[in-house]
């Protein structure tokens, strides 16, 4: 990051001033160092003299490279002063292949690509002093370089513009940036440094892109993937019989590829699967392959397949690699898209499904695969094109998780860790707490109250379920903490254990919800480990326990996603009385020191309180508070709105881990709230 040794107003780099020309020599040099990185061929055609300005120094440069706005590459490189060919040459080799967020550059991507080059100069120290620095940075001319301690971050002054930032805003920006407290620029002892850019920004254009120069050489040839194949059939079969495996297959091709799959099955029937995806930094060939084997033979062995069964089998391995990036499926561009050798695969939230089929056209290929994933937010949906060699004419894998009904009743996941695991310590831990507090309560449609341990979070939760008159049917909502099962999953169970009490479900409330609301399933692989709605039912189970409960474990998810779930859950409830009693299930701001989780935790709960529930996403998400159950508070409360029960939403109680702990280093903030 920037410089380690200060340097004077008369050493410091200021903006130049180019002409067209050498704008176009230093657009060129990037594109074809871009393009002789991505293709791994040496660079030619270039000009060290940058048409008279390769003697100017910079300070930092950085390369972005785009696909219709899409980023698909942004590096940099700040120091002290130095010459702007040999940083220009170096950052545009990084930011082809390095940037470790997403795949590198293919060669099919290339001549669809925008290349913007940022030119740093003139960083200066601010000399004004805590809150005052905001004054001295201006939106749209400034970057800003941070260091705080050993942390160090940097944002371009297009952030600022692109995000709608007022200068406070920024400094927060570049605060999270370097992994620091938001205000941390407000810290005298903070260094804030501010620069200026010189942009030069166009479409990619490059010599090298002639003749079959994006012509790549496959992994393996037909006559390998055959052959791979039948090695691939006859490790499964010595695998299962207990015989001595090939490790390695002689004669065929290794290296680093970025997926495989191997099906094998009868041929009247659907095969069987099994994969694995790396676009970065990718998979070893062969003994990912074996690997590969060996689960195929425990899913065999569990199967009960026996080796005469499976001498009959058609195997087959289909190989990826070369991963072009065609942004996501609201917004994506199937340019370079060649599906004679190139497979579709559609990645969201962990789920990936990937489909590989010569006879089908670009669209059709995606319209499949996205029937495989069952694409909840086509925004954080990313379609990427792989190259395929396939020992088959066509092939498809998906990880997507199948939902799972499980037994009837729901055991418990964490008793002894999140509360006492033997029956009486529990009801006189929740007694005691229930006891602590008294008075009457009241008629109330939601509540979000915490699902720590009951050690650091009981008190709070006591207090909300205390205040509120619990009816015949409860839902909870909370997050979903694990990765097991579906995303959105409610419990298909029909009943609750919990200590030694069982509390009833309600199982036909629970299938109507997920009739009524689009990705919401009945699984019981969700909830097996979640701890969101167990943490609940003790004292459920001493202030109602007739009541029925209907629980919700919830992943990923955006605000439009939010507003649909919420208006099939208004769908089903709202017709029904009593209403249910809506529990959102939530912990605040996680792992912060106490003073810095307080101060995000009152931003939160402030935004909650103003009844607005997209105010409470934008500014958990613009603040980057780490509430867990963001996704189900605003759920619940766009459902209130539309039944016309959003009138209040009161704080009751507050803390932090830190009052129980005394540890104020990381701490969790935890709120009870009533809404209706």
């Amino acid at each position: 990051m920037p410089m380690d040794v200060p340097l004077t107003n008369a050493e410091i780099p200021r903006l130049p001033v180019l002409t067209q020309t050498q704008k176009q020599a230093i657009h060129h040099t990037v594109c074809e160092v871009v393009a002789a990185t991505v293709l791994n061929r040496p660079v030619a055609n270039l000009d060290p003299e940058l048409n008279g300005i390769s003697s100017e120094n910079v300070m930092g440069c950085f390369v972005t490279l785009k696909r219709q706005g899409y980023l698909r590459g942004c590096c940099g490189a700040v120091r002290q002063p130095d010459s702007l060919f040999r940083v220009l040459c170096e950052v545009a080799a990084t930011t082809a292949t390095q940037d470790v967020r997403m795949p590198a550059v293919s060669p099919v991507e290339l001549e669809f690509l925008d290349v913007t080059v940022s030119l740093l100069y003139g960083f200066q120290p601010l000399t004004s002093k805590g809150v005052a620095r905001s004054a001295d940075v201006a939106v749209g001319t400034h970057g800003l370089s941070i260091q705080c301690g050993s942390k160090t971050g940097l944002l371009l002054p297009e952030v600022a513009v692109e995000h709608g930032l007022d200068a406070t805003a920024f400094l927060g920006q570049v605060c999270r940036k370097a992994e620091v407290s938001p205000d941390a620029w407000q810290n005298d002892a903070t260094r804030i440094l501010t620069f200026q850019t010189h942009v030069v920004q166009s479409p990619f254009t490059s010599g090298t892109l002639t003749g079959d120069a994006l012509s790549l050489t496959p992994i393996a040839n037909p006559s390998q993937m055959k052959s791979l194949a039948q090695l691939c059939h006859e490790n499964l079969m010595a695998l299962v019989s207990g015989a001595t495996p090939s490790y390695y297959f002689p004669g065929c091709p290794d290296g680093t590829v970025h997926g495989i799959a191997i099906h094998w099955g009868e041929m009247s029937t659907a095969p069987s699967g099994v994969g694995t995806i790396s676009l970065r930094p990718g998979i070893p060939l062969q003994s990912t392959l074996f690997r590969l084997c060996e689960n195929a033979a425990k899913v065999c062995a569990a199967e009960q397949e026996t080796v005469d069964r499976i001498r009959n089998f058609a195997v087959n391995v289909t190989v990826l690699s070369d991963s072009a990036v065609h942004g996501n499926f609201a917004k994506h561009d199937l340019r370079g898209f060649d599906t004679s050798c190139r497979a579709c695969m559609i990645m969201e939230s962990g789920k990936m499904a990937w489909r590989y089929d010569p006879q089908q056209s670009p669209v059709e290929l995606l319209t499949h695969t996205v029937e495989q994933l069952q694409i909840q937010n086509p925004n954080a949906a990313q379609v990427i094109s792989l190259a395929a060699q396939s020992s088959c004419s066509s092939a498809s894998f998906s990880n997507v998780t199948v939902p799972q009904l499980g037994a009837t009743v729901r055991t418990p996941a964490v008793s002894g860790t999140f509360y006492p695991a033997d029956p009486s310590e529990l009801k006189q831990l929740v007694g005691g707490l229930l006891q602590q507090h008294t008075g009457v309560a009241e008629d109330c449609s939601a509540v979000m109250v915490p699902h720590a341990g009951l050690r650091y979070s009981g008190g709070i939760a006591a207090t909300v379920f205390r205040r509120v008159k619990i009816p015949d049917r409860v839902i909870l909502i909370g997050p979903k903490h694990t990765r097991l099962g579906v995303d959105w999953a409610i419990a298909p169970h029909d009943r609750w254990s919990i200590g030694d009490q069982t509390l009833q479900a309600d199982l036909p409330l629970a299938r109507e919800l997920a009739e009524a609301i689009p990705g919401l399933q009945l699984d019981a692989a969700a909830h097996a480990r979640e701890h969101c709605i167990e943490v609940e039912l003790p004292f459920l189970a001493q202030l109602a326990s007739q009541s029925r409960i209907v629980g919700m474990a919830l992943g990923s998810g955006d605000f439009e996603r939010c507003q649909v779930f919420a208006e099939g859950l208004v769908r089903v409830i709202g017709d029904l009385r009593p209403r249910p009693l809506m529990v959102i299930s939530s912990d605040m701001n996680h792992f912060a020191d106490d003073t810095e989780n307080r101060r995000l935790d009152e931003i939160a709960l402030q935004a909650m309180e103003t009844l607005d529930p997209r105010h409470l996403y934008d500014t958990v998400a613009k603040e980057r508070i780490s509430m867990c159950g963001l996704i189900p508070a605003v759920i619940v409360m766009l459902a209130l709105q539309q039944l016309g029960s959003l009138g209040r939403c009161e704080r009751v109680a507050y803390g932090t881990s830190a009052d129980v702990s005394g540890d104020t280093s990381r701490v969790v903030g935890y709120a009870g709230m009533l809404l209706g």
